[in-house]
């Protein structure tokens, strides 16, 4: 069986849209090129849950360091550093200026949409920073944020540097294992 298919599936009220309710709105930005190489599945692949001492909050860096190690050596436990580390960290969010303070939206080559998260100010570029106000928060609030928007695929993590795209049965486990 397929770690997606072993993942808890989420249903959250926000995903029932009400009628009267409308729709997030989100600005585009094109996505750089992300790396094509599918996110290694693991037949026996589970996230342990973390113990109340190392439920310590961790850095942005100590993110940054454990997704590079996981993208040199796709390893179940590289895999599983970043996921804990997620499930701890605040990251960044990009929203657009203004009185709407609407998040950003990356798109991708073939039209799939992600929220950007960033680990660190490092890992965005000036461009970007002056033309978005930068919201930090835990990471496991953005899934939220992410699931209410319309037609998103998950969230990419430092889409300017060394990107690591999180689909939503990923972002999911975070969330449950943060708990």
């Amino acid at each position: 069986m397929k770690i997606l298919d072993k993942l808890k599936r989420f249903v959250l009220a926000e995903d029932i849209a009400d009628e009267d309710e409308e729709p997030i709105e989100e600005e585009k930005t094109p996505l750089p090129p992300l790396v094509d190489e599918p996110m290694p599945q693991y037949d026996d692949f589970k996230l342990p849950k973390m113990p109340e001492e190392e439920k310590k909050e961790e850095s942005g860096a100590a993110l940054s360091y454990r997704k590079r190690k996981y993208i040199e050596a796709k390893t179940r436990d590289n895999l599983a550093a970043v996921l804990k580390c997620l499930a701890q960290v605040k990251v960044i969010v990009p929203v657009k200026k203004g009185e709407s303070m609407r998040a950003d939206v990356m798109t991708d080559a073939a039209g799939k949409r992600y929220l950007p998260v960033f680990s660190q100010y490092s890992e965005i570029t000036e461009d970007y920073k002056n033309n978005f106000t930068l919201i930090e928060a835990p990471f496991v609030s953005y899934v939220d944020l992410a699931h209410r928007m319309e037609d998103m695929s998950g969230l990419v993590l430092d889409a300017f540097t060394e990107s690591m795209v999180l689909n939503f049965e990923i972002a999911d486990a975070v969330v449950s294992l943060a708990k």
